[in-house]
């Protein structure tokens, strides 16, 4: 499925709907149902796993041209680059601070419980979720839940 839809609602009792209006749409690029979606959604599910000039001048969508026009400033920018490396800088220093306090708290025991994870998604051959855990401090505890792990 390109697309998963979920609203508000009970899982012991699917009558009890919250009524709040919320609604999450999760979007898979590799969904199966292409007869559902139009042309220029596909090429778009396409683009968001490869954003290569390739890919993008290949598209028949315009939307997507001009999206792959900005991604490019984006990347070439000196000044995103300067911002990204800042950003990804605080996450540095605020994921040590994290672990610190986990540490004082004696809520995880780091090494071991990283190790787990680690080893668990090598085993799984999850290496893009390896990757993006070690820079990613919320989706590392995301890992660790949905492992069982910790926290």
């Amino acid at each position: 499925m390109y697309r998963y839809t979920f609203s508000g609602g009970c899982e012991e009792c699917p009558e009890l709907k919250l009524k709040d209006g919320a609604v999450r749409v999760f979007i898979n690029t590799k969904g199966t149902n292409r007869e559902e979606f139009s042309r220029e959604y596909l090429e778009f599910m396409e683009y968001l796993t490869d954003t290569s000039d390739e890919r993008a001048e290949a598209s028949s969508s315009e939307r997507i041209k001009t999206m792959h026009k900005e991604v490019q400033k984006i990347r070439t920018s000196e000044k995103m680059g300067v911002k990204f490396m800042q950003k990804w800088e605080e996450r540095v220093y605020d994921r040590l601070e994290g672990k610190a306090e986990g540490r004082i708290e004696g809520k995880i025991e780091p090494k071991a419980d990283l190790n787990k994870l680690n080893q668990a998604l090598l085993r799984d051959n999850r290496l893009e979720d390896l990757i993006r855990s070690t820079m990613d401090p919320e989706f590392q505890e995301e890992l660790l839940r949905e492992y069982h792990i910790s926290a």
